[in-house]
């Protein structure tokens, strides 16, 4: 009699973490877990694997693709690296174009279907947003107010993902389905909006009244006691 009774981790094509219930699903999740072939980040952690193989279904990705191509950054989930590209792929194109006089990226992202979206992003923009400072002198970029080794080591590089993000978010919305992606900005830490000499000069007087607090503190922590004790004859 022939067993209809097929475990739901075998496709008929050949091994697949496929899992009928969320039982089998926490199991390989924890299997997987177990294993030094995923990112560190989620070995030990089966509910985070589980969480990024949901995350990973819904965006069209295997399990194990699913964990090369999705991190946790500052706590929210982040699309990164060739996966992001993959999927783009299967819904459209994207055209890039490097302008070296101007120093600016520009993409448009063509789909059938939709109106093309075009987005530009170069150094100027990502020094009036406080990631890299300029110095015409030399012709060199270093920290901006953000304070990030990123941007100043590869501007470049950082202005085309960010300019790719732009674009891709907006031209497949319904492909993301609001997961996170590589260059979108959520893995800096929040700033405020105008970040500018005022910004900077309010975080060097915090800093310097926090200095001189300390050092009062530590003054009189070094102030010996100097009262007496009087002894009164009753």
């Amino acid at each position: 009699m022939e067993n209809k009774h097929v475990p739901t981790t075998m496709a008929k094509s050949g091994f697949s973490l496929v899992a009928g219930n969320f039982e089998e699903a926490m199991k390989i999740a924890t299997m997987l877990a177990g294993s030094k072939l995923v990112p560190t980040q989620y070995q030990g952690h089966p509910e985070d694997v589980l969480i990024a193989c949901s995350w990973g279904e819904s965006l069209g990705l295997k399990p194990l693709p699913a964990l090369n191509a999705i991190a946790v950054i500052n706590g929210r989930p982040q699309l990164f690296g060739d996966a992001l590209k993959a999927l783009i792929m299967k819904h459209g194109t994207i055209e890039e174009h490097w302008d070296n006089e101007k120093g600016v990226w520009t993409m448009t992202a063509h789909r059938n279907g939709h109106p093309d979206v075009t987005w530009s992003y170069g150094y100027n923009d990502a020094i009036a947003a406080g990631h890299v400072s300029y110095n015409p002198q030399n012709n060199t970029f270093g920290l901006g107010a953000r304070k990030s080794d990123a941007w100043a080591k590869n501007p470049k590089r950082m202005c085309q993902m960010r300019c790719r993000a732009f674009v891709i978010r907006d031209a497949f919305p319904d492909i993301l389905q609001g997961i996170n992606i590589e260059g979108d900005g959520y893995d800096e830490i929040e700033q405020p909006e105008t970040i500018g000499t005022e910004a900077v000069t309010e975080v060097k007087a915090l800093e310097q009244k926090q200095a001189e607090q300390a050092e009062l503190m530590e003054q009189m922590n070094n102030v010996q006691d100097v009262s007496e004790v009087i002894d009164v004859e009753v």
